[in-house]
């Protein structure tokens, strides 16, 4: 609906096209009535209305006075009728020179304005459809700019940093932030959605697509945060979290505002309440002292995921000195005891071994009671750390009796293909590290070695038995990379693919 002004200093015109006119079918609404012209720019400047409408001869200020001025101080997109009497048609006459091109002449004539009503809203609807395809086009670019930004690619940022429409952004706006959202797999499009809806057309605000699990938005000018996680949270029941990075002085180094997001969306580990994390509000100590807290829960968590006890009781001392020495606040010393419980009950399930039956014969859920002093606590979890690897360690050795033949017999038909230990440990149902350790242990030498031996191997055959090119060869068998071919053929056979090729062929005579 296209908001319209009427201005006439004869309250009799302004009631017959109140009255005359079915508004709403044609597409308008009547904001506003004024009876001269300052008093219609001053309303003009309130409501911005899309259509005005106005005499042409008033007191104060006259029609073609109105249109100079609001040229001048309104928005260019505003459209003017002129209502003029047949004697005043020079005047109308002049505001087309001010390019106004509609007119009704007095008496007014229902079907005639109702025509020419019908035109200013195809005019105004086409209008807007440029605006909006504009600031799409803008948008897409400014979005461009900032993936470029975060990618450390400044020098193609720079191509529409330097444009002269990028000057705005530049100029006006001070302080940018960047928001950053995680979400729980399958939660992402709604909260997407919600989060587009909050945006809509805030100006110097951009949404960016950062994974299958998280997104960001660029901000500037107000903080934005706290009103976009009340926003998600009305729409999602699930964990989320939402980190605002340290405000930065121009858009050119939003890509320090995304790292510091990056670093508080970790310290969701350490809230026990949903809420934004805000990089303003959390001092250097603070930071220091969840990071480190990370760190060791990092710690941690990868010695019971490699089944190493030695590694898993070396963290835990370097934790119980770290907490003697007062750089843990007791309740993040806690949070780290409950994270790692909760990951290595994780990697049970993964595992389907009984985590449950585990917990209850360790008695873990004493983790969660306030009078539990620190050094019980973690000979508690000590004690849960190295049953869970003792059964992980029998699992998977249950699990690998008489697999690593079929797994060489996969290596052997697949290593043209990328295999890594990660991809086989996925199609095999076993763990990496755990992998790398048993084929190392049956073979006497690492996955990679063995793939690169097999590809040599085909390579060497092929130059003996084809006519094959070099770089047909170094492809069949699995390099994308001929200087990679040359380095591991070298590597293994000491010399070049063309002098092996010549002593086979000398060999032959």
């Amino acid at each position: 609906m296209y908001s319209v002004l009427l201005v006439d200093d004869e309250p009799r015109a302004i009631e017959g096209l109140e009255l005359l006119i079915d508004w709403e079918s044609l597409g308008f609404r009547i904001c506003g009535t004024c009876s001269d012209g300052l008093e219609a720019l001053e309303l003009a400047k309130e409501l911005g209305p899309d259509l005005i409408i106005t005499d042409i001869r008033m007191p104060v200020m006259d029609g073609l006075e109105l249109i100079a001025a609001a040229r001048d101080q309104l928005d260019g997109q505003v459209r003017f009728i002129i209502l003029s009497a047949y004697s005043e048609f020079d005047y109308a006459k002049r505001a087309m020179q001010h390019g106004i091109k509609h007119y009704i002449l007095k008496p007014i004539m229902e079907e005639e304005v109702t025509d020419l009503l019908a035109q200013v809203r195809a005019e105004l609807e086409e209008s807007r459809l440029h605006i909006e395809m504009d600031a799409i086009a803008f948008e897409e670019k400014v979005i461009s700019c900032l993936c470029h930004l975060l990618e450390g690619n400044s020098d193609a940022a720079e191509l529409f940093l330097t444009s002269a429409e990028a000057g705005e952004l530049l100029q006006e706006v001070n302080d940018w932030r960047f928001i950053l959202i995680e979400s729980e797999e399958g939660q992402s499009p709604a909260l997407r959605a919600a989060a587009r809806q909050a945006i809509g057309r805030k100006e110097y605000v951009y949404m960016l697509d950062l994974g299958p699990h998280s997104f960001g938005v660029a901000s500037g000018g107000e903080p934005l945060a706290d009103a976009l996680f009340e926003a998600l949270r009305s729409v999602s029941s699930a964990h989320f979290a939402v980190a605002s990075g340290k405000p930065q002085a121009g858009l050119r180094n939003i890509a320090e505002s995304y790292r510091s997001a990056r670093e508080m969306i970790n310290y969701q580990f350490f809230q026990e309440e949903p809420r934004v994390i805000e990089y303003e509000h959390m001092n250097e100590d603070q930071r220091e002292e969840r990071m480190d807290g990370m760190l060791s829960a990092q710690h941690l968590t990868d010695a019971i995921e490699k089944l190493d006890k030695a590694a898993l009781q070396e963290a835990l001392e370097q934790f119980r000195m770290a907490i003697s020495h007062s750089r843990f606040a007791p309740e993040i010393a806690k949070m780290v005891g409950i994270h790692v419980a909760c990951r290595s009950m994780a990697m049970l399930k993964d595992m389907n071994e009984n985590a449950q039956e585990l917990v209850q014969q360790h008695g873990l859920i004493r983790l969660t009671r306030s009078k539990l002093h620190v050094h019980e606590a973690l000979d508690l979890l000590q004690s849960f750390g190295e049953a869970c690897i003792s059964v992980m360690a029998k699992s998977q050795s249950d699990q690998s009796k008489g697999i690593i033949h079929d797994i060489n017999e996969y290596v052997e038909q697949h290593y043209r293909d990328s295999i890594t230990i990660k991809s086989i440990g996925e199609k095999f149902y076993i763990h990496p590290v755990y992998l790398g350790q048993l084929f190392m242990k049956k073979n006497g030498v690492t996955l990679n070695e063995r793939v690169h031996d097999l590809r040599i191997e085909e390579a060497a055959r092929l130059l003996r038995d084809t006519d094959m090119k070099y770089n047909q060869i170094a492809e069949h068998v699995g390099y994308l990379n001929y200087d990679k071919f040359l380095k591991q053929f070298e590597k293994r056979l000491h010399m070049k693919p063309s002098q092996y090729q010549k002593e086979q062929s000398e060999g032959d005579m």
